[in-house]
């Protein structure tokens, strides 16, 4: 099991190696969004919407006050 880990942490790696410039870009446009508590609409939006490109599926919840 220790193996097999290790071997998918490896290449977790190499996969944020190669997209580095991607990953910074995606951080930087989601540290530019305000989300603060009560406010987290237009960050979490992007986080999915950025989600769904990369061909994942993603559910966005409102949070109640």
């Amino acid at each position: 099991m220790a193996e097999r880990l290790d071997g998918t942490v490896e290449r977790l790696w190499v996969e944020i190696d190669a997209r580095r410039d991607e990953l910074v870009g995606v951080i930087a446009d989601l540290v530019r969004r305000p989300s603060l508590l009560g406010e987290e609409g237009p960050a979490q939006a992007y986080v999915a919407d950025y989600l769904r490109t990369s061909g994942m599926t993603t559910e966005v919840w409102e949070l109640d006050p």
